[in-house]
């Protein structure tokens, strides 16, 4: 994958990650509560599906697929604790690609040796960034990153501290060498 469609696959990854939440901010903003907790569900379902169908177009093209839910044969398992949103886009022509998007409320060195533990175990071979270099990147949170190959098969990984909810965004690229 040359660096162009990774950055696209990526920044369409990050954007879906917060389809969900801006879906609901809009649906919310349109329709707020007339009492504190409740809602008309059929308005606010109405936005909803509105708001998500206007986002979802502004990212669909013919050769990309996105979706929230990683699926059961991406190459890596998906982080599943304390998981409070995913995202999924892959090519549907030309070179296999597929970007995970993971947001989860545990550590980000939590997660990451939980990934390098997975990748290990299924024979995959990684190389994680240096501290000194993660520790240069990190300057506004913690951040860890890693590459790993096996067969014909890449991942670039990376997990990354949410400052506003001390959570980790985990965001895992995936690409077939032919």
């Amino acid at each position: 994958m040359n660096f162009r469609a990774f950055l696209v696959l990526s920044a369409a990854a990050s954007v879906s990650l917060g389809l969900a939440g801006l879906a609901s901010n809009a649906a919310f903003a349109q329709n707020p509560p007339t009492q504190p907790g409740q809602s008309d569900p059929a308005t606010r379902e109405r936005n909803l599906q509105a708001a998500k169908s206007k986002y979802l177009s502004i990212m669909s093209t013919e050769r990309v697929n996105i979706t929230e839910r990683i699926p059961i044969n991406f190459p890596l398992p998906a982080y599943n604790s304390n998981v409070t949103r995913t995202s999924f886009i892959n090519t549907t022509k030309g070179s296999p690609t597929a970007t995970a998007g993971i947001i989860t409320k545990d550590a980000p060195e939590a997660v990451f040796k939980w990934y390098q533990e997975k990748l290990r175990n299924a024979g995959w071979s990684s190389m994680a960034a240096s501290p000194k270099l993660m520790e240069k990147l990190g300057k506004l949170g913690k951040v860890y990153m890693l590459d790993a190959t096996k067969d014909t098969q890449a991942v670039k990984l990376s997990c990354t501290l949410d400052p506003a909810t001390q959570g980790t965004t985990v965001s895992i690229t995936w690409v077939k060498n032919r």
